[in-house]
């Protein structure tokens, strides 16, 4: 009891320091929002624990402390969401808990000219293994809480000579059990010619990352450099010059290195679309055991047709073969919409895990013992083994993420829609394990009266984990809730919600069903 105690005012600590301290530099403004509220949240769950059988109820009270604060001028732009929340459960005394949340910006402009000081804070309780539970909340429990905090320098200046935007910032990450830790350095600068070069134009992206955790390192960069002549025509040369690394004392044995330089030409096609192609040849290393790259064709598209539509796309080749990426955004007084694809190289996550088989730890990233075969063994000396277990460990491999998004918000009058889509593919370059989520949210929101909400979503979210291998885990989840909102006066409101989840998967031990019925009110201070 003394040690929940001494975590809870640890926990307050926390809160009231990050809530705080950027406020003591600005409580003479003018432009200031300082709104404290107090919530009370009770829930109830008809199958707390997400078991198939042998469920267990439960009612759930959060009360917290909330803190929603800004301040904006011409120098300074400051924002912060922060709450401290209790939870005490009915079922089982022992999980009660204290909670925090935290999202906070700073932006303070230090010159005219363009240098800024920035920075984040975040703390988020998210799940503690997404192939146990992907809806894992405050509710049932199973969370671990992630701080991400950044610092650093902005400077961005756009002339009718040059643009230029880069920044140096370093980043922290710490979790509650110790996975995901990484400190972070990185550092970018992106620049471009403005509308009165007349003779040559560029394009120069640079961007630096070192990451490190328990003395395991990740370095990584990528450099594009374009350098073109302005012709009276329509089509302008230009050379092109690729440099892409990634490297450390990781667990990766991979070659992620590219290098290349090609000849090409933009192509003014109207006036606001341009086309870059060039024609690259990679520039080989002294390596005789990893394979080389081909020559390979490097296409961009910039297209702004409208003030309110905005095109980028892009066909390019890396280390792991081809590239691309996409973004589009339109909109106009009723409708948005925007879509997104890219890859990234990433490390230090939360979705690297190892299997367990028989209490004894197999890891995946060890080339000279194969799990799978060793789980098959297992599973025929023992046919009631059941679903796989597996153990989150340190991610210290490099895995490509392709991320494609689309989001499209139509406001009407009174209605809102909001509707999302997203597919997300991991392959862990050291263990060729790939990994597939994909989502669909549907959201509707009806403003009833000037003091009432109705809300409905509904969201459908399929995982893939370990594809193609004998311990494939495929989990599909249905999301149903309903929700009213009414405000009292100007300072108390409440909300009741009804919520329904589903979920199937292969094998069934991961299968279960919950209800939930929830009361909340919020008191402004």
């Amino acid at each position: 009891m003394a040690i929940m105690a001494m975590d809870m005012v640890q926990k307050y600590k926390v809160f009231l320091v990050t809530a705080l301290l950027p406020i003591s530099t600005l409580v003479s403004a003018d432009e200031w929002t300082f709104e404290p509220s107090l919530k009370i949240n009770e829930t109830y769950s008809d199958n707390i624990n997400f078991e198939n059988t042998n469920k267990t109820s439960s009612l759930v009270n959060q009360t917290s402390l909330g803190l929603d604060s800004n301040y904006v001028n011409k120098d300074v732009t400051y924002n912060i969401n922060a709450e401290v929340i209790n939870a005490l459960y009915s079922h089982d005394s022992n999980l009660n808990d204290i909670y925090l949340t935290l999202s906070s910006d700073i932006k303070v402009q230090l010159w005219s000219s363009g240098l800024a000081l920035i920075g984040t804070a975040s703390i988020a309780n998210q799940p503690r293994s997404t192939i146990n539970n992907l809806y894992s909340d405050i509710v049932f429990g199973d969370t671990v809480q992630v701080e991400r905090y950044s610092t650093g320098l902005e400077y961005v200046v756009s002339n009718s000579t040059y643009r230029i935007n880069s920044n140096l910032l370093y980043e922290t990450t710490k979790s509650e059990d110790g996975f995901g830790d990484n400190n972070n350095y990185s550092a970018s600068l992106n620049s471009q010619n403005g509308n009165n070069s007349n003779i040559v134009f560029w394009d120069i992206s640079n961007n630096y990352t070192e990451r490190e955790n328990n003395n395991v390192t990740r370095r990584s960069y990528q450099s594009e450099f374009k350098l073109g002549y302005i012709t009276p025509y329509k089509f302008n040369p230009f050379i092109r010059y690729y440099d892409e690394g990634n490297s450390g004392n990781l667990s990766s044995s991979i070659n992620a290195e590219s290098n290349s330089y090609g000849f090409g030409f933009r192509w003014l096609a109207a006036q606001r679309l341009t086309m870059d192609v060039s024609y690259n040849f990679p520039i080989d290393d002294d390596s005789e055991d990893e394979e080389q790259q081909d020559n390979y064709y490097d296409v961009s598209i910039n297209w702004q047709p409208t003030k309110r539509t905005t095109f980028n796309a892009g066909v390019s080749q890396r280390f792991y073969g081809d590239s691309y990426r996409l973004n589009l955004t339109h909109r106009n007084r009723r409708l948005t919409n925007t879509i997104s694809y890219n890859e990234s190289i990433q490390v230090f996550t939360r979705e690297n895990f190892n299997l367990l088989i028989d209490g004894n730890l197999c890891s995946l990233s060890d080339v000279n013992v194969n799990c799978f075969d060793l789980y098959n063994e297992a599973l025929n000396n023992n046919p009631q083994l059941g679903a796989p277990t597996f153990v989150l460990t340190e991610d210290d491999s490099f895995s490509l993420y392709k991320t494609l998004s689309w989001s499209s918000i139509l406001q009407l009058s009174r209605t809102r829609f909001s509707l999302g889509l997203s597919k997300n593919e991991r392959l862990n370059f050291t263990t060729n394990l790939k990994t597939l989520n994909q989502d669909v949210d549907l959201e509707v929101s009806r403003k009833l009266s000037p003091h009432s909400n109705l809300d409905f979503s509904i969201a459908y979210t399929e995982t893939n984990n370990f594809i193609g291998f004998p311990t494939e885990i495929e989990s599909r989840y249905r999301y149903y809730k309903v929700s009213y909102n009414r405000k009292l006066n100007k300072t108390l409101s409440f909300d009741l919600y009804l919520s329904h989840l589903n979920r199937s998967s292969d094998p069934a031990d991961f299968v279960y069903k919950e209800n939930r019925i929830s009361l909340e009110l919020k008191k402004v201070l």
